[in-house]
């Protein structure tokens, strides 16, 4: 959530609609141990998150870090079969 979670309210739709199940479930179970979805004002999601980690004493994410690190679902394909079948929303 560091780098990022001020962007967490749109990635469990967004996994969703891309055709991710594995790592959809590693995010939404992150979120939950979060308590509710992050801030998205970024200096906003850091207090928060300094308060649920008591100030990056506790890693509460341990568990998500190693499922999402074994994920057996390519997300590089996923994306591109997504932008194939959606290809008249990209442009290079």
């Amino acid at each position: 959530f560091y780098n990022t979670g001020h962007l967490a309210y749109l990635l469990v739709s967004s996994l969703d609609k891309i055709g991710s199940v594995e790592c959809k479930e590693i995010v939404a179970d992150a979120i939950s141990i979060y308590g509710k979805t992050p801030a998205k004002d970024y200096d906003e999601m850091l207090a928060e998150l300094d308060q649920i980690t008591n100030n990056f004493e506790n890693d509460l994410w341990n568990e998500q870090d190693e499922r999402y690190y074994d994920l057996k679902e390519n997300l590089g394909n996923i994306l591109m079969d997504y932008v194939q079948r959606n290809d008249q929303y990209f442009s290079l």
